[in-house]
């Protein structure tokens, strides 16, 4: 069977993209209007747009073959709309997944102050200015070891220590 005898059916699409002439641009135009999230649609426009490039690059370009590059630009603009598209869909995930980082070790990092602070009025009532200079240094130990210091040392004592 020669390849302008084959059906339009979707089992003959690969078949079809391998023709000529108006065979080979009914396919590609059948292609293009796949569903986006068709696995067979996003893999040939990629090899559709290797070829035009390669087309293009070898200057290969004959009157046949400019109604096959024509064809091919539509295949070209489809795939450069595709991977633009799922470009920023993957940008906007990265973006929310950072962000929900982020947002969650500032919780954390709020969190750590709040309890600092808690033990800091608990053991010496206030927190005046001197206690409020010490929060960076207490914030970098563990939380185990700014509750020992907090607890077992005197206000004096704590300023000393970070002095």
């Amino acid at each position: 069977m020669a390849l302008d005898e084959l059906s339009d059916s979707p089992d003959t699409l690969w078949l079809r993209l391998m023709a000529k002439g108006r065979i080979q641009e009914n396919a590609i135009e059948e292609l293009i209007l796949l569903r986006e999230s068709d696995p067979r649609r996003a893999n040939a426009l990629s090899l559709l747009v290797s070829w035009r490039i390669n087309i293009e690059l070898t200057n290969q370009v004959e009157t046949e073959e400019r109604r096959t590059l024509m064809a091919l630009s539509q295949a070209y603009l489809e795939w450069e709309k595709q991977t633009k598209r799922e470009g920023r869909q993957e940008g906007r995930q990265e973006g929310r997944q950072e962000g929900r980082q982020e947002g969650l070790e500032q919780g954390l990092e709020q969190e750590r102050r709040s309890a600092i602070q808690e033990l800091m009025v608990l053991r010496y009532g206030a927190i005046d200015a001197e206690l409020e200079a010490l929060m960076p240094n207490l914030m970098t130990l563990s939380s185990k070891d700014y509750t020992r210091l907090l607890l077992h040392r005197s206000r004096e004592e704590l300023i000393e220590y970070f002095a």
